[in-house]
């Protein structure tokens, strides 16, 4: 069965933490929706976020396999000393700051 895989850069592919099993044959697709499309019909499988399949797990539409250990991914944000912040900048910058 081919790993469906969606590609947002070059250098994950090498990552030794990308999740890519690189023994198997692999579909790259250029976006999520495509990805969870391909994998509902059965034509792959591939990791996809929790929050966006909850409700196919509950309704038995897809199913989990324990393949991989849960992936981590780091978040980096950044602004400008030089520019201000509008209302939502500064709401999203507060909740980084919060969540630390």
């Amino acid at each position: 069965m081919s790993h469906l895989v969606y590609e947002f850069g070059s250098s994950y592919k090498t990552s030794p933490d990308s999740g890519i099993v690189k023994d198997g044959i692999q579909w790259y697709v250029s976006d999520q929706h495509t990805k969870k499309s391909l994998i509902r019909s059965g034509l792959g499988w591939g990791r996809l976020p929790t929050h966006e399949i909850e409700q196919e797990i509950k309704d038995n539409k897809l199913i989990p396999i324990k393949t991989q250990r849960t992936m981590e991914v780091p978040v980096y944000v950044a602004k400008l000393k030089t520019k201000a912040l509008g209302p939502v900048g500064m709401t999203v910058w507060q909740f980084f700051e919060d969540h630390e």
